[in-house]
């Protein structure tokens, strides 16, 4: 399975398409599969594993990239900071449809830690924990008022910043989004596609695209495109949505 999930390999980098619902660390379960315990099946020729240069929630599928080298994973790692043009889309069924067609999106971010774990507090202003989180997004098609395909371009790597910013920002959730969107995730409105009863139905973001600053024999950057999984390939299919459909704000 693992050298299936590789979409592109050259002597610097990995890029594989993570399925939805394979988290990225080990869980409490030692029987749960992980991208960090597959890390061994992407050595190939190398004599140690690949390392992972960002993360992705376990509910979020596609692109993932692997340093083969440290001094790959110093120079990815750059691209995973703050930027001032976009270099990699997400793209999500929004429930519900905003109330503008592209615009960018700015919140602030701050962990409150619990007895039960972490919180992520989105804050409209900055406060002196907190950090910024950045992302312009654009609306592709939409079904009325009921829900919208989107594109989204983080211009940050804020943890689950994609998914708070449609709930919140845009109030839009994303599809089978329960922990940021609730029970609007699993609308009603949309019942003849989707059953709303269904707290099962897998989440629909996938980060679909990504440019590595590496080119390609005709001089243009290497950009990868992770294909949609069934379960969004079949909603947008049912809805007369594009599933192939390139990106223009990410050439290549």
């Amino acid at each position: 399975m693992a050298h299936n999930m590789v979409l592109f390999k050259n002597e610097h980098v990995i890029v594989i398409n993570k399925p939805s619902g394979v988290p990225m660390m080990p869980t409490n379960n030692p029987l749960d599969m992980n991208i960090a315990d597959m890390l061994p099946a992407w050595k190939y020729t190398n004599t140690h594993k690949p390392i992972v240069c960002h993360n992705l929630d376990t509910e979020t599928s596609g692109c993932v990239v692997l340093a083969r080298t440290n001094n790959a994973h110093r120079m990815l790692g750059r691209m995973f900071v703050k930027r001032v043009v976009p270099n990699s889309v997400y793209w999500g069924f929004c429930v519900g449809r905003p109330s503008v067609n592209y615009g960018r999106i700015r919140m602030h971010f701050e962990i409150q830690k619990g007895n039960r774990g972490s919180t992520i507090v989105a804050r409209p202003s900055p406060t002196k924990d907190s950090k910024v989180g950045i992302a312009e997004f654009v609306v592709n098609a939409s079904a009325l008022e009921f829900g919208s395909f989107i594109s989204l371009y983080p211009l940050t790597t804020r943890r689950h910043q994609e998914r708070i910013m449609a709930a919140h920002a845009l109030r839009c959730p994303i599809l089978g989004d329960a922990k940021y969107g609730g029970e609007s995730a699993f609308p009603r409105s949309l019942a003849l596609f989707w059953d709303p009863e269904d707290k099962s139905l897998p989440l629909h973001l996938h980060h679909r695209k990504i440019q590595l600053p590496y080119k390609n024999g005709a001089g243009e950057f290497v950009c990868v495109t992770a294909p949609l999984p069934a379960y969004m390939e079949k909603t947008f299919k049912k809805l007369g949505w594009p599933c192939n459909a390139d990106d223009p704000l990410i050439p290549g």
